[in-house]
């Protein structure tokens, strides 16, 4: 972040919190309103990771990496030059059939992730906001309180 939020130079994991508070600008009991939410997500970008998606090829290329895969490449590569081309082929047919598996469970959990994220994507109105309207905001910018009222 090239722009960061200015303190008292003060470690705010290890500050008291209402120190914590006055330096942000916030307040405990009513929040930040949503304009100022807004700005706040203007300003610093999304409190949120930033997902990357590996592309099918990369994928694949890691399929054949690792110390089981190695192993497996390595007895290919024995039985290819000592001349057992029925051991090579049996061996990496189990090799191309790991990898199979492998990119397919990969994709089943990658899916149902996603899925899961959609799921219970939190719908929250921003803290301390008086209105009953909701908020434009998306819900992983905003606080959100278990108080009711």
């Amino acid at each position: 972040m090239a722009d960061e939020v200015k303190t008292s130079g003060v470690d705010l994991e290890k500050a008291p919190l209402d120190q914590v508070m006055q330096d942000l600008g916030a307040d405990a009991k009513i929040g930040l309103s949503a304009s100022e939410a807004q700005a706040r997500l203007q300003k610093y970008g999304a409190n949120a990771l930033e997902e990357k998606e590996e592309s099918f090829t990369h994928k694949l290329v890691h399929a054949f990496m690792g110390p089981i895969e190695y192993m497996i490449e390595a007895a290919a590569i024995i039985s290819a030059i000592i001349g057992h081309w029925d051991d090579f082929i049996i061996i990496m047919l189990l090799l191309i059939f790991n990898v199979t598996i492998d990119l397919w469970q990969s994709q089943k959990a990658s899916s149902a992730l996603v899925a899961l994220k959609k799921g219970i994507a939190p719908k929250p109105t921003p803290y301390g906001t008086v209105s009953t309207k909701r908020s434009t905001l998306p819900p992983w910018c905003l606080a959100t309180s278990s108080r009711s009222g």
